[in-house]
């Protein structure tokens, strides 16, 4: 009896595992041990021997006891998850300077020089609503300063009292001042400031920062007081793809500076560049709470815009569709570099290339295939990947609209509509077309909500009741606002002298953006502020998810 229930247990669990892609179930087992290492802090050379001896005794069970061999397989990769985050976070290479720093903790209280490259592209935000991670309490000396940039240096050498010591690692710069100007990705500069740890937080449940830092690989932050703090030690190469970028970057800045408000270039920046230290902090609170924050952080929705916007063009210019596409997927990578790798935009033209591939190939690939190869890719390169609530927050929601879209393939073998309408026969089929584009936006948001809000919840303590309403008519207008976007940088940079008439519509649909969250944003009731959630509740909700999905027809394109 038991023999024969655990053989009905192993091949119900071995037909839900089959179901799932490989690249998914993959892709599962590696974050499950990167987040696991980090929590218990494995050693490097116990994931890498449980790894081994799992990967050989599934060698063995193979093709006897498939369940057995894929569970040990899993396992496997939840070692090797494991042993990457170990080598990438609890290792001395890419860590020195914060391993200076905790070696002789008296650099901490005077400035020093550090010499190193500059390793993004500066960015600049409003000096009240910078975050102000190294400065000490009488930092600021110069009162008018109103402008902080921000960028990050890759570290070699720090100029001690007593010697120069070699280094290796990143460490995030804010100077006090606007330096863009000057400054550009590759550049190798010297600075003189104070060198400190990443700052703890200082209330229960606050933003762990200084954790955020370190699991990115940055292990020290730098305050520079001003501007002549920097000196140029060599720079870039003037003809080298990262100087080009940062041009253009610079370039759009100064577009959007001339020809849009105040208010509109601080959304302007963070819609197309993903820069939001130019807003203010009353309307970022107007996004959270109204649950349209996501429309601000560059994720696949932005990237998918411009990708989707390329093709069309393309193809209405007759372009055969194989170059346009390679084009569009090469123009996504660029979008990535221009916002400094962010991980949903680095996810989302990742997809993208993926699923150019695919095509090109005449290969078709399931949605939740193309999902698994991405985050494989992204772990193995970044395993940091694992605690960046974008990124995951644009993988769910991508996954999400795939599942609704499973669920509602159109039907093929309806009737074709007869030759000759009459008036009201239109307006019935216009109407029903909107009752249905209409559920059909529901159900995606419904299923996009059902996805996030918890992540968002156990992150923000924050459960906003408007969104999925307002999205409904605010991903719409935002993707208007994008295109316009994409369009205005494009014609102000071939065509200096009609930047300002292609800025006016711009400019206008980003006021009507506005003004829709900022209405949202006033709807009494309209969120909750929650406390901590219990530890198991993430890991079972989405665990119920992943089984419910796993009973689902394959995810498609």
């Amino acid at each position: 009896m038991t023999s024969q229930f655990l053989l009905s247990a192993s091949a119900w669990l071995h037909a839900r595992l089959v179901l799932i892609p490989a690249p998914l179930r993959a892709a599962i087992a590696l974050i499950a041990g990167i987040r696991a290492a980090d929590e218990y802090r494995w050693p490097t050379a116990l994931s890498a021997c449980v790894a081994m001896v799992a990967l050989g005794l599934s060698l063995l069970c193979r093709r006897r006891t498939p369940v057995t061999e894929q569970l040990l397989q899993l396992t496997s990769l939840m070692m090797l998850g494991g042993m990457l985050w170990s080598l990438h976070n609890f290792g001395s290479d890419g860590r020195q300077p914060g391993l200076l720093l905790e070696r002789h903790p008296q650099l901490q209280q005077s400035s020093l020089r550090l010499t190193g490259t500059v390793a993004a592209i500066p960015a600049t935000a409003v000096a009240a609503a910078a975050p102000v991670t190294a400065a000490p309490a009488d930092a600021v000396v110069n009162p008018q300063a109103e402008v902080r940039t921000h960028f990050l240096l890759l570290a070699d050498t720090a100029q001690l009292p007593q010697h120069t010591e070699s280094l290796n690692g990143l460490c995030r710069i804010s100077v006090d001042g606007d330096v863009s100007d000057r400054l550009s990705w590759g550049d190798r500069v010297q600075l003189t400031g104070r060198l400190e740890l990443p700052p703890e937080p200082q209330n229960p449940g606050e933003f762990d920062f200084g954790r955020y830092l370190r699991r990115s690989g940055v292990s020290a932050v730098m305050f520079l007081r001003h501007p002549a703090a920097i000196r140029m030690v060599q720079p870039g190469a003037p003809w080298s793809p990262r100087t080009l970028l940062n041009q253009f970057r610079r370039s759009t800045v100064h577009l959007l500076q001339q020809h849009l408000s105040a208010a509109g270039r601080a959304s302007a920046e963070a819609l197309l560049l993903g820069n939001r230290g130019w807003m203010s902090s009353e309307v970022e609170r107007q996004y959270t709470v109204s649950g349209t924050m996501h429309l601000l952080a560059i994720s696949g929705l932005h990237v998918g815009i411009l990708y989707v916007f390329i093709v069309r063009i393309f193809h209405l210019l007759l372009v055969p569709r194989s170059r346009g596409l390679i084009i569009a997927a090469v123009v996504c990578l660029l979008y990535a570099f221009l916002t400094d790798l962010r991980p949903s935009v680095l996810r989302s033209s990742l997809f993208i290339v993926l699923s150019v591939l695919g095509q090109l190939l005449c290969r078709e690939m399931r949605l939740s295939t193309l999902i698994g190869l991405t985050v494989l890719i992204l772990a193995v390169v970044d395993p940091a990947v694992a605690f960046d609530v974008g990124a995951w927050l644009s993988f769910l929601a991508v996954a999400a609209l795939g599942w609704v879209s499973a669920g509602s393939e159109r039907d093929e073998s309806r009737a074709a509509p007869p030759d000759a309408l009459t008036l009201p026969q239109r307006l019935l089929l216009m109407a029903l077309a909107v009752g249905q584009w209409t559920v059909r936006c529901c159900r995606q948001m419904l299923a996009v909500t059902l996805l996030s809000a918890p992540l968002i919840a156990s992150q923000f303590h924050l459960v906003t009741l408007t969104g999925m309403v307002v999205n409904l008519v605010l991903i719409p207008l935002t993707t208007a606002v994008l295109i316009a976007g994409y369009i205005f940088v494009a014609v102000g940079s071939l065509l200096p002298p009609l930047a300002a008439w292609v800025a006016l519509p711009f400019s206008g649909l980003l006021e009507l953006l506005n003004l829709g969250v900022r209405w949202s944003a006033s709807v009494r009731s309209g969120y909750l502020l929650i406390p901590d959630l219990p530890t198991w509740f993430l890991p079972v909700w989405y665990g119920l998810l992943l089984a419910a999905a796993a009973s689902r027809p394959p995810l498609r394109r």
